[in-house]
């Protein structure tokens, strides 16, 4: 058996969310002098997951990738002693594609054996990437705006058209939100989709508004957050860990809650 190690390479549209698709492996069996790579030529999923996605530079980014790993097989193939110890795929990826940016990343290094690292690098491939989206079919993520949308479309009008953007002075910071009602105090009503692709992403925007809500309770009369839930089942989990999350924080309804959100703003907007 040949021992390798892999790296997973994934495409991150927005840090502050998290949410990635994986593009590729990269394997490494330094008994061999074996360095390769699987890659998704196709930006078609990337173009229907992600809005504004720079097909041209992501192209670029993975020929350029590609140039890299010939440059560093070249040597190799010459019987050339090599600078880079090769035990470590995550240490390969750095010394080959140390300009990534915050969208380019690469998972931490993950060690195997196969009696065939070509083998093993596209069973990887096949794991990582191609099962992540199965058929193929291009993936378009609800996001907090569509959210609104759809619930707004459920409200009375004569509460929709009373819910107003406003600014929040709160201590150091300022906030600005969409949908607010002041009867004294300031009174808010946010739409958040978890339709994410990963548990760490519904994870991490559940934390950060508790943060917001925690922060903003001495400066608010209300903060209700209408949800939505992800469309992958994978997530579901996490998606209902988040809403447990909020709830002791701020007032929750589901996007089909709407009868419930409505009755609680006319009692507001008495």
């Amino acid at each position: 058996m040949i021992a390798f190690t892999y790296v997973v390479l994934k495409y991150v549209h927005d840090s502050a969310v998290g949410e990635s698709l994986n593009v590729g492996v990269l394997l490494v069996a330094p008994e061999l002098g074996f360095v390769d790579f699987r890659i998704d030529p196709s930006v078609a999923r990337l173009s229907s997951a992600f809005r504004n996605f720079n097909a041209t530079l992501y192209r670029s980014v993975m020929r350029n990738l590609q140039l890299q790993v010939d440059a560093w097989n070249r040597p190799l193939v010459e019987g050339q002693m090599s600078l880079l110890d090769l035990r470590d795929a995550g240490a390969h990826i750095r010394w080959i594609w140390p300009d990534r940016g915050l969208n380019y990343q690469a998972t931490e290094a993950r060690a195997g054996e196969a009696e065939d690292p070509r083998q093993a690098l596209d069973s990887l491939f096949d794991r990582f990437v191609v099962r992540q989206a199965p058929d193929r079919q291009p993936r378009v993520r609800r996001d907090d705006l569509a959210v609104w949308k759809e619930v707004n479309t459920r409200l009375p009008a004569d509460i929709s058209t009373r819910l107003i953007p406003a600014r929040v002075d709160a201590g150091p910071f300022q906030f600005r939100f969409d949908h607010t009602y002041r009867n004294g105090k300031l009174h808010i009503v946010e739409a958040l989709s978890f339709d994410l692709l990963e548990s760490d992403s519904v994870r991490d925007k559940s934390l950060r508004w508790m943060g917001y809500a925690q922060h903003l309770q001495p400066y608010l009369g209300s903060l209700r957050l209408v949800v939505e839930g992800p469309d992958k089942p994978e997530v579901l989990g996490a998606y209902r860990s988040a809403v447990s999350i909020l709830s002791a924080a701020t007032e929750i309804y589901e996007a089909d809650q709407t009868d419930r959100l409505t009755h609680d703003l006319e009692l507001l907007m008495e």
